[in-house]
């Protein structure tokens, strides 16, 4: 028997036959109604599917990804800035440093001149000669250090911005962060809802026909293992199906399973 012709007899004997990837195997149906529980099932079933992705796949989650990639550019040149403004405070640092020794000794220096100690022209000379050198390495470090701080003007302005631009990158992520918790929680309340109407649902099908599904959603890409017979067309894959095999499923009993040739899947009628 072709497998797109395959059917499940229940019959009186209430078995369920057939082939599904060569054979079925048997399992009880007690009548239309049951297929029907199944068939609601698999629509159950679906619509977990669907609610989970649509958790996994919100929008707000795509703008979250975003903005947290954002973020991390936003950190990384934050820290190159920051770095290059410390590199340069250290550097002013330095030299204000030794600014501030040569101002002692230069101090020192004008004490020992006019200490009235010395009395030597030529020592007097010399301390004159060391004070204008001294005085000249000052200067010489101050303009060092004012160029220094004209650097540090833009870098400080730069680095300021961005701590307002990561501030509110940050901000707009919490609240993107509350936005998917929301909806989230209303994915979840759905979900459970659903849940709860599948497993009410499952406690009424036949074990092994529950089985039988199970096992052959479990096998699916999709998590379709079971759909209709819409027309001429297979209501998972939507082809059309042999005229001879839509005439039968249309003439049988309405408590048969058959197994669609294109795509696998179980179809009632």
């Amino acid at each position: 028997m072709a497998l797109g012709r395959s059917r499940v007899n229940a019959g009186s004997r209430e078995h369920l036959r057939g082939v599904l990837n060569g054979r079925i195997g048997s399992g009880e149906v007690k009548g239309v109604s049951e297929l029907d529980r199944l068939v609601e099932l698999q629509g159950l079933d679906t619509r977990l599917d669907q609610l989970r992705y649509k958790g996994e796949h919100l929008p707000v989650r795509a703008e979250l990804d975003q903005l947290h990639r954002e973020v991390d550019q936003l950190v990384g040149e934050r820290d190159e800035v920051a770095g290059t403004r410390t590199d340069l405070l250290t550097r002013q640092k330095r030299i204000e440093d030794e600014v501030a020794l040569l101002d002692d000794k230069i101090g020192r220096e004008n004490d020992r001149m006019y200490s009235g100690t010395i009395t030597s022209p030529k020592e007097l000379s010399a301390i004159q000669d060391e004070l204008e050198s001294l005085g000249r390495r000052k200067d010489h470090l101050e303009e060092k250090i004012l160029d220094l701080m004209e650097a540090l003007e833009p870098v400080s302005s730069r680095l300021a911005e961005m701590e307002t631009r990561l501030a509110d990158a940050r901000a707009e992520a919490g609240r993107l962060e509350a936005r998917v918790t929301t909806e989230q929680a209303e994915i979840d309340a759905e979900a459970a809802e659903v849940g709860s109407q599948r497993d009410s649902l499952a406690a009424e099908i036949p074990p092994e026909l529950l089985e039988r599904y199970t096992r052959a959603r479990a096998g699916r890409r999709d998590g379709v293992a079971l759909a209709r017979l819409i027309g001429s067309t297979c209501g998972a894959c939507g082809l059309s199906l042999p005229t001879m095999f839509v005439e039968e499923v249309r003439h049988s009993s309405g408590d048969e399973l058959f197994v669609c040739e294109e795509c696998g899947v179980l179809l009632a009628p």
